[in-house]
């Protein structure tokens, strides 16, 4: 942990939660979204392919699917942007060589 490397004591309140933390709805949505395509191009990843998401929802039977597709678009901006953070650093890295 990098708190450790850097002498520091972890909070963990900060900590992120491990997969086996979560309830079994939050599992299901972590397997709805790592079971969609990703969408990638030149640029990086721009997002997962929603084609199949109306049939894993009804595979994992998930009780509320407005907000499951609510949750799955969060992680899906999250991902999106950090694909583009890390573009972004890449690129500014080249350009400091």
């Amino acid at each position: 942990m990098i708190q450790k490397e850097l002498g520091r004591e972890p909070d963990p309140e900060k900590l992120p939660v491990d997969y086996e933390d979560l309830n079994d709805f939050n599992k299901d949505i972590v397997k709805i979204y790592n079971s969609m395509g990703s969408r990638v191009t030149e640029v990086g990843f721009i997002g997962k392919d929603y084609c199949i998401l109306d049939y894993l929802l009804e595979v994992y039977d998930m009780p509320d699917q407005a907000f499951c597709i609510d949750l799955i678009n969060m992680v899906d901006a999250h991902n999106i942007k950090a694909s583009a953070r890390e573009r972004e650093k890449r690129g500014n890295s080249k350009n400091k060589k």
